[in-house]
């Protein structure tokens, strides 16, 4: 099963556990801080709800 048809149930668990969700945001946001050198990337990671938050967290580039 392709992984654009688990998307959204992937997302509704992490949404459930925000605990968990937020520990691994923080996380990168970690390694962001520490190696980011510029601009970066984000290939193939499904609804991009990592990506939302970081960019909340002003970690994106926009």
């Amino acid at each position: 099963m392709a992984f654009e048809e688990k998307a959204p149930s992937y997302d509704e668990w992490f949404l459930k556990n925000r605990n968990v969700l937020y520990s691994e945001v923080r996380l990168i946001k970690y390694f962001l801080e520490k190696y980011w050198v510029g601009r970066s990337l984000s290939v193939g990671c499904g609804s991009a709800l990592f990506e939302s938050i970081l960019r909340e967290m002003n970690m994106g580039s926009g």
